[in-house]
């Protein structure tokens, strides 16, 4: 019974991860060394600098450089309901 239980559970989370990797952006505009281009999401590395537009979804582990009204939807991280506003400087969370 057990080890059913277990096989369930984990059924469940692989299903649960695989929603979330649909949500993430396939392709991330993305400036590097000036040019701008699209790559894969999972080819971002510290210090690209990536262009948002509404509706795209990203990474959590992004800083925002410029931000105009930005919105930020943490319910998959931290259960939030609602999106929060968010601004540019490190630690300023506007409400």
């Amino acid at each position: 019974m057990s080890g059913l239980f277990s096989f369930w559970q984990e059924y469940r989370v692989e299903r649960t991860l695989a929603a979330l990797r649909r949500l993430l952006p396939q392709q991330v505009q993305v400036l590097r060394e000036g040019k701008t281009s699209l790559v894969p999401a999972e080819q971002l590395v510290p210090g690209d600098i990536v262009h948002l537009q509404q509706g795209d979804n990203i990474r959590a582990d992004c800083r925002l450089i410029e931000a105009y009204d930005a919105r930020v939807n943490n319910a998959a991280v931290t259960g939030e309901s609602l999106p929060k506003a968010r601004g540019a400087d490190a630690s300023q969370r506007m409400t």
